[in-house]
């Protein structure tokens, strides 16, 4: 079920549908799991291949009975609005710009068929490979009897949208929508009924019944309806709520949920007389809404909706747990490799070897929250966790190997020379060295006492930072490390260099400093705003860019002669910014990543 009304009243961040283009920079979400979409309509084209699609061509996949699911590319961008299986091979997609696509082999080949309404299409339903309906918001009904490849319009409602479409068999049907108006057909479609609530005028979204007399809707306002004449008469019934309900589904004359906005999940054991509101199944940082429920037996049942939420319940909904990876963790640290090998992490680790067009997570022999990743070439990488731990991989990501870190300081960042030789840098004056690939480590202690945040390595220089200002520097001289110190009265955030001559200094207080001369002196370039600079990357000498707080950067395509202030896209709360050859790599809350280039 997919509600065209509803989604022009989602935050606008989760209709974000096209590059944002601010300056000289264009922002593009990457890998639609993570993207904050709207999924909109759920099936199962056997007892074990679950399908989900949503927006911006968004599929999903499930091959295991709905635990676990992979987006897969049918080649669109357009908003999909629902998906029908008729058996394992045969299925149809409609969308909002009017077309509709076919699988004939069990989706591994989606095809547009030829015919494109002048509609926006919500739901489809075959009766068998040839005869087939849908709706769309335009209040029209469409038959086909060649299997989609041309529709006819059979009745045309001009006083109300049409939400929602509900065969039980190849005869009984019913549709929802706007208005409180109705339709049924016990013929198959030859014939349909209007019918009208006779006192409120709620827009209803979605209809389902469990045989040819029990049935509900919902809609506006927390409204249910049932009815149990098949669908001549409805009662109201009391959902104790006011939030708008988007999708019903009953197991049995009995018991049933209905899903809504504003994570709103309610149950009944008596088919409605009494509905139970539940606690939201996941608590999410940000208020969003259920769009749909499915059920395929008396115990697997699963609830999706905004920014990508899936839910699974195994117990008849007594418990629901989270099968959407991106969902709700926010991404920490991301490091690009190259334009096509990048990493993101937070909670947990997820690679792309596609430019970022597809991401999968990691298999890492502990689950705890990770502080840095880094690579050196496409097989030697490491990750560093919050707990006291490293892991090493020289495979890519296909295994690692986990080292348990000796030291009671917090572990905060990390850095590679080579392969085999590397720093880890922490609170109350740490610093680590391995000269074997981080199989044992070394205890610096001549570095005083400070918090080393932040190291950087390039071109076998190393450099620590502090945020007290304490600045030191490793490879310049046979005497080690070097306290050379930053600019007077600053907090220091984070270094980047060049060259092993030319870098630059980040800051609380959001200035920016530049060097040409190994840091021996800091020329000040920019100081025009408040807010602390929390990452910095340059692409190259001219480009570079600086997130200033979570929901603004800087950018400077002249070599920081000129920085400008520029907002990320709407709802997007940064925490790092990394690069590749030619593209900036953004992580945040909510799983967030974007490309910027």
């Amino acid at each position: 079920m997919f509600d065209i009304q509803k989604s022009i009243l989602l935050p606008l961040f989760l209709l974000f549908s096209i590059p944002h283009t601010f300056s000289q920079l264009t922002w593009e979400w990457q890998a639609p799991r993570n993207q904050p979409v709207t999924l909109n309509s759920m099936a199962f084209s056997d007892e074990e291949t679950g399908w989900i699609v949503g927006d911006r061509g968004m599929v999903l996949l499930s091959p295991d009975g709905g635990r676990q699911w992979h987006q897969k590319d049918i080649g669109t961008e357009d908003l999909l609005t629902n998906i029908f299986f008729l058996d394992d091979q045969k299925g149809w997609i409609t969308t909002a710009s009017g077309s509709v696509l076919h699988t004939r082999d069990g989706g591994r080949i989606w095809f547009r068929l030829p015919s494109r309404l002048a509609d926006e299409l919500v739901d489809i339903h075959f009766l068998n490979s040839n005869e087939g309906w849908c709706i769309g918001v335009s209040g029209r009904i469409y038959r086909s009897t060649n299997g989609g490849r041309s529709w006819n319009i059979k009745k045309w409602e001009s006083q109300a949208a049409f939400y929602d479409l509900f065969f039980l068999d190849e005869n009984y049907g019913w549709i929802a929508g706007g208005n409180g108006v109705f339709y049924r057909t016990i013929d198959g479609g030859e014939n349909w009924f209007r019918e009208k609530l006779p006192d409120k005028k709620p827009d209803l979204y979605q209809v389902h019944f469990v045989d040819a007399y029990h049935g509900w809707m919902v809609g506006d306002g927390g409204a249910i309806f049932r009815s149990q004449n098949g669908g001549r008469v409805w009662e109201p019934q009391n959902s104790g709520v006011k939030a708008e309900l988007y999708d019903v589904h009953f197991l049995d004359k009995d018991h049933g949920w209905a899903v809504g906005e504003g994570q709103t999940l309610l149950f009944t054991p008596d088919g409605g007389e009494l509905w139970l509101q539940q606690p939201a199944a996941e608590p999410a940082p940000y208020m969003l809404s259920y769009v749909g429920i499915h059920a395929e037996d008396e115990q697997r049942a699963w609830i999706f909706g905004e920014k990508g939420t899936i839910l699974l319940s195994e117990d008849q909904g007594a418990n629901w747990k989270s099968h959407h990876e991106f969902a709700y963790d926010p991404l920490q640290d991301v490091f690009a490799l190259n334009d096509q090998f990048i990493w993101a992490t937070g909670k947990a680790a997820y690679m792309s070897g596609y430019g970022g067009r597809q991401w999968w997570k990691i298999d890492l022999p502990d689950d705890g929250p990770i502080r840095k990743v880094g690579f050196i070439d496409t097989w030697n990488g490491w990750i560093l966790g919050k707990k006291g731990y490293i892991l090493r991989t020289e495979d890519g990501g296909g295994t690692w190997e986990k080292r348990t870190i000796d030291a009671a300081e917090s572990l905060l960042d990390m850095g590679w020379l080579n392969a085999t030789t590397g720093w880890i840098c922490g609170s109350n004056g740490l610093l680590l060295k391995t000269e074997d690939g981080g199989k044992t480590w070394n205890r610096s202690t001549h570095l005083g006492n400070h918090t080393w945040l932040h190291v950087h390595v390039h071109q076998g220089h190393t450099w620590l930072l502090s945020p007290d200002g304490a600045l030191v520097r490793n490879g310049y001289s046979p005497h080690g490390w070097e306290f050379i110190g930053g600019p007077p009265n600053e907090y220091l955030s984070e270094v980047f260099f060049l060259t092993p001559e030319h870098g630059w200094l980040a800051t609380t207080s959001g200035h920016l400093y530049e060097t040409k001369d190994a840091g021996t002196s800091w020329k000040l370039r920019f100081s025009e705003a408040d807010f602390p600079i929390i990452s910095l990357h340059f692409l190259h000498e001219k480009a570079g860019a600086a997130l200033l707080g979570p929901y603004t950067m800087l950018v400077t395509t002249n070599g920081g002669k000129k920085w400008r202030i520029q907002d990320l896209p709407e709802g997007v709360k940064a925490r790092a910014i990394g690069g590749s050859r030619t593209s900036y790599w953004l992580v945040g809350e909510g799983g967030v990543i974007l490309r910027g280039r």
